[in-house]
This record gives C-alpha cells, sequence and structure tokens, in this order.
C-alpha cells in the first residue's frame, strides 16, 4: 500500500493528466407534462423531490464545466422547456463561450419567448418522436394530441431555422413504423434521426413498458389536453 503523502501525489498526477471535459448533461427537472411509457427517470406531471439544485446551482455547474475546458452542453429533464431559468441557463452557457447548446424535449411546450430564445442563442433541439401515427405516439407519451403539439413545433422550429434531430425510441408498439416515420420527418425537413431502444430501468424496465398491451391504450390510462 502507497504512503498517505504518495497516494496523494498519485492521484494529482493523474488528475493533471486528464484532457478536460467534454461534455455537460444538465437534467433541469423531474417534472415533465408526459408520463411516456419507457421513461428511465419515470418523470410525470407532479412535482418531484428530485429537483433539489437551484438556476444559480446550475450557473455555478455551467461556470465550473466551462473553467475545465468544457464547450458542449445539453439541457434535460424531465421536460426543461419547464424549468422557469432555462433561457436564463441558455444565455449564461453562450456568454462563457460554449460552443454546443442543445435542448432535449419533448417539443409540446414552445412559447413564442422561449422560440425566440433559442433562436437568438443558435440553440440546437433535440426532440422526441414516437411514431408519423398520432395514435401511436399518443399511446406512447400518454398524453392525446401530444403528436399534435409536437408536429406542430417541429414545423415552427424548422421554419425559424434551428438545427434539429430526432430522437425515435423504437419498442413493440411502434417498430413496424420506423421507417414510415423517418421519411414522414424528412418530409417536415428534418433529415437527423436517431434511432434508439428502452433502456431497462425506470419505467422502461417492467412490464409496463409493453405500450402494445390493451391496458397501455386504455382510454382511463391516456390522457388528454
Amino acid at each position: 500500500m502507497l504512503p498517505a503523502a504518495a497516494a496523494k501525489l498519485t492521484a494529482d498526477e493523474n488528475f493533471r493528466t486528464l484532457d478536460g471535459l467534454r461534455f455537460l448533461w444538465l437534467e433541469l427537472t423531474n417534472r415533465c407534462n408526459l408520463t411516456c411509457a419507457h421513461c428511465y427517470a419515470e418523470s410525470g406531471p407532479r412535482p418531484s423531490r428530485k429537483d433539489v439544485l437551484t438556476t444559480a446551482d446550475y450557473k455555478r455547474l455551467l461556470e465550473e464545466a466551462a473553467a475545465l475546458g468544457c464547450r458542449a452542453v445539453q439541457f434535460i429533464g424531465g421536460e426543461p422547456t419547464l424549468h422557469r431559468g432555462l433561457p436564463e441557463l441558455i444565455t449564461r452557457a453562450r456568454a462563457l463561450r460554449y460552443e454546443h447548446v442543445e435542448v432535449y424535449t419533448n417539443g409540446t411546450v414552445l412559447p413564442d419567448t422561449l422560440l425566440s430564445c433559442f433562436v437568438d442563442n443558435w440553440v440546437s433541439m433535440a426532440v422526441s418522436v414516437y411514431a408519423d401515427d398520432p395514435d401511436i405516439h399518443d399511446a406512447v407519451t400518454r398524453r392525446i394530441g401530444s403528436h399534435r403539439r409536437t408536429i406542430s413545433n417541429l414545423q415552427r422550429m424548422v421554419a425559424a431555422g434551428l438545427d434539429v434531430r430526432i430522437g425515435l425510441i423504437a419498442m413493440d408498439v411502434n417498430k413496424g413504423r420506423v421507417d414510415s416515420t423517418v421519411s414522414f420527418l424528412r418530409g417536415l425537413g428534418i433529415e437527423k434521426v436517431r434511432i434508439d431502444v428502452t433502456r431497462s430501468v425506470g419505467r422502461g424496465g417492467g412490464p409496463r413498458c409493453r405500450v402494445g398491451s390493451p391496458q397501455r391504450g386504455s382510454p382511463a390510462q391516456v390522457q388528454t389536453w
């Protein structure tokens, strides 16, 4: 076993060899206006005890990461657009010279003021879409009308000139529509589509993630706007 002083020296030397911090993910909230069947974070509309950091805390994290050389940040949730401090954090990230600022969103919440903030700060958008078929998409999100809102706001993002990419999670209920969904999105002017799979944690880790089952599509479990 190394003496304490030697161990500390070795740790310090190892720390100095690190190549800085390249990417920062900031989970602003665990709250979400949807309750997607596969959500690893088990996010939902109710306030969460997991929301313990303030906007000032996130600013400090941005500053500390920037001091380590980080130049890319992604704001996630929950649903990050529900966090009131998001515009302030985006502005701060740009002031700290972050070169890549991205918001990962379900695309259902996009007031004009927030869209303007995205445009003014050259924010990249990552948006979840589960199917070209509204019924399938809404079965995944458990919110009737979510597909309509997401697609409408995607069109606004594209029209505003934002860089948009799509995250498409393939599962039993939508795996037969992956190709048609990609074609549908290309018709909207969106070329970047990443197809992924569910994570076996949170709601994605249990039998409830089988969205195609009768219970998942029952009107009693699917909310409307």
